[in-house]
């Protein structure tokens, strides 16, 4: 099967300088001489910084900056011309589109050497893990891989590229200011009907568990991030991409951030009765520390892979979503419903106690009773842990002799650990106080 080659590509930009008084147009390079490209994880939004080399007189030039069909947003073009020449002035030209003018004014003549800098869109980052389970289903192998995917027109060559993960954010939409006009147009006339449009057929999506990628190349690997704090208190992280030759539009590629192999994960029998009906699921925990092979740095969220023992081709146990882990605390994979622990749920009783009326003898208040018993049977050969939620919505008193602890407000667990072949009867009533009982 094939696998997704990377991605992220630049522009068709141009750059051209002229003397304001002769209008001698002096070529610039259409290469810059060193690109960096931050792309902002699940935002649509790409930083762009380019080295330029800018052919200046004395006094005042005129730099005009062009674009064709990447999306960029006009008010976050930026010339930084370099310590000799400074930016006077800039203007968007009335019946040009996209096109903007720089007046520099250098104070000698010569090669400056210049940086350009804009936020585009057509850059698309995802984390994306691919989990391995041990056959004893005690321990996983880890990989996280940054999925970048370039929808620009263009390649782009000799990138440093980055990736910024975490709480990031813009005061307004890239791909909204982008399409704003700065110099209004005239109202357009009335477009005809439009022609009936059939849908494409979208591609079919790729075998995430195949992994060796297409001729063999491996994933790029990306060194160890770097934490910024925000001036909100908020805090993202940088991940650079190194020796990135080539970013060929249209495509898709992976770059790997982490590889843990043998980390334990902790296996924990959930069941809710107001979730999957009740059915026990089997859940692996994993903690994110450093002892156990993982890095210092947060687990970015992102999409996960739960692969099946032994062979990776045989199609994952599960998919889902995976929210960021800080260091220390411990992230989840729901791995389905099992078999080794069955659950059966009887309510044993039910009254209503502490009646209250009010002046014309209607009942206004009152308390719930609600008696349960939970059998729970384990079949596994081993120890297992086993926790079982209710959630008790309004306000309640629950009555039993078992140990439990509350999640919030409205929630509570049973810890129970049940051993080989072993059959356990938890027993507890809750109460719910109703109408005016609410009160007290």
């Amino acid at each position: 099967m094939r696998r997704l080659a990377l991605v992220a590509a630049l522009v068709g930009l141009g750059l051209a300088v002229s003397d304001v008084a002769a209008q001698v147009s002096v070529g610039v390079s259409e290469e810059p001489a060193e690109t960096e490209v931050v792309v902002y994880a699940g935002r649509n939004a790409t930083l762009v910084r380019q080295q330029r080399e800018l052919p200046l007189v004395a006094g005042d030039n005129t730099v005009e900056f062009r674009w064709r069909d990447v999306t960029i947003d006009p008010a976050s073009i930026a010339l930084d011309p370099g310590p000799d020449a400074e930016v006077v002035s800039s203007v968007f030209p009335a019946g040009l589109d996209r096109v903007l003018r720089f007046t520099v004014r250098s104070s000698r003549a010569g090669v400056m050497p210049a940086r350009l800098s804009y936020l585009a869109t057509g850059f698309d980052a995802r984390v994306v893990y691919r989990a391995q389970l041990a056959a004893d289903g005690a321990s996983i192998d880890l990989v996280g891989l940054i999925e970048l995917r370039n929808s620009t027109p263009d390649d782009i060559e000799r990138a440093r590229l980055r990736v910024v993960i975490g709480d990031v954010r813009f005061v307004e939409d890239v791909g909204v200011a982008a399409s704003r006009k700065l110099i209004p147009d005239p109202p357009p006339p009335a477009p005809p009907p439009a022609e009936p449009v059939t849908p494409a057929v979208p591609p079919k999506p790729p075998n995430p568990w195949e992994l060796p990628a297409l001729g063999g190349i491996p994933p790029i690997p990306v060194a160890a991030p770097q934490a910024l704090n925000t001036p909100a208190g908020g805090q993202y992280w940088i991940y650079t991409v190194r020796d990135v030759q080539r970013l060929v539009t249209g495509e898709a590629r992976e770059f790997e951030f982490l590889r843990a192999t043998a980390v334990p994960v902790r296996v924990v029998y959930r069941i809710n009765q107001w979730a999957y009906n009740g059915q026990p699921r089997r859940v692996l925990v994993v903690r994110n520390d450093p002892a156990l092979g993982l890095g210092l740095a947060p687990l970015p969220g992102g999409h996960v892979w739960l692969l099946a023992p032994g062979d990776a081709t045989a199609g994952p146990l599960l998919e889902g979503d995976l929210a960021q882990i800080a260091p220390g605390q411990e992230a989840e994979l729901d791995t389905g419903p099992s078999r080794l622990v069955t659950a059966r749920r009887t309510l044993m009783n039910y009254s209503l106690a502490s009646l209250q009326y009010d002046p014309t003898g209607a009942i206004s208040g009152y308390d719930r009773q609600e008696e349960y018993r939970l059998e729970l049977r384990s079949v596994s050969g081993s120890p297992v842990a086993v926790e079982v939620f209710e959630d008790i919505p309004g306000v309640w008193t629950l009555r039993t002799a078992e140990a439990f602890s509350k999640v919030n407000d409205s929630t509570v667990v049973f810890p129970v650990t049940l051993a080989p072949g072993e059959l356990r009867t938890l027993s507890f009533t809750i109460v719910r106080r109703e109408g005016t009982r609410v009160r007290g």
